[in-house]
């Protein structure tokens, strides 16, 4: 959802050149027909209530879920896997400018870590 759209699709253009299949999923229902598929959020906060209620709702199917979020945010206690940074997100007018530059160098460190082993 919103600029963390921006990354997934990086995130998951990366995953493709590596062989890997990767599809973004920006609704809900869309999910439910992925079985055997590792669910990998991407969210700057870790607060969204939809991210984190999908988030739940996927690992208590007994799936797994990976994020890139904030360090000690909701989400972050949620998922079983997380990469996790300490960026403050900067607020405008109650208009959210999310920077997501940390988060495609977060990507990038872990394409580099899958693809080296």
């Amino acid at each position: 959802l919103g600029a963390s759209q921006i990354t997934a699709s990086y995130l998951q253009r990366q995953l493709l050149y590596l062989g890997f299949q990767a599809i973004v999923v920006s609704e809900e229902r869309m999910i439910e027909q992925f079985d055997d598929f590792i669910l990998f959020i991407l969210s700057s906060s870790g607060e969204t209530l939809r991210v984190k209620h999908v988030a739940k709702k996927f690992k208590e199917s007994g799936k797994t879920v990976v994020a890139i979020t904030k360090s000690g945010s909701s989400l972050d206690e949620i998922c079983d896997f997380t990469f996790t940074h300490n960026i403050s997100i900067d607020k405008l007018d109650a208009i959210s400018r999310e920077q997501q530059l940390h988060m495609i160098i977060m990507v990038n460190e872990l394409i580099n870590r899958v693809q080296n082993g």
